[in-house]
């Protein structure tokens, strides 16, 4: 297995470990996202903070991919990316890959 390929089970493991702490996933992906009824932090335009676990940050969309729209650092969590994928961020900045 190439690093990649690890990096990439680890953020799946952390990934479910997050969606059973906020319970039902599709209850989270599978519909419009409207700010108002959430409590969090605006962090950027259509991005909102949830909740950090020790050093990853996870955040929700209202639908607008990360990549490129959302800073965050290596192993920080999108749900709700474009088309209802989640996204993990895979070097500091703005470079998000669609897990």
């Amino acid at each position: 297995m190439n690093e990649e390929n690890e990096k990439i089970d680890i953020l799946n493991k952390k990934l479910e470990e997050l969606i059973t702490e906020f319970g039902d996933f599709r209850y989270i992906t599978n519909r419009k996202l409207n700010f108002k009824d959430r409590t969090g932090d605006t962090v950027e335009t259509n991005f909102m903070r949830i909740g950090k676990f020790g050093t990853v940050t996870l955040f929700i969309s209202d639908g607008t991919t990360p990549d490129g729209n959302l800073t965050g650092v290596v192993g920080d969590i999108c749900l709700n990316g474009a088309g209802g994928l989640a996204y993990y961020c895979d070097t500091a900045g703005k470079n998000w890959t669609a897990m």
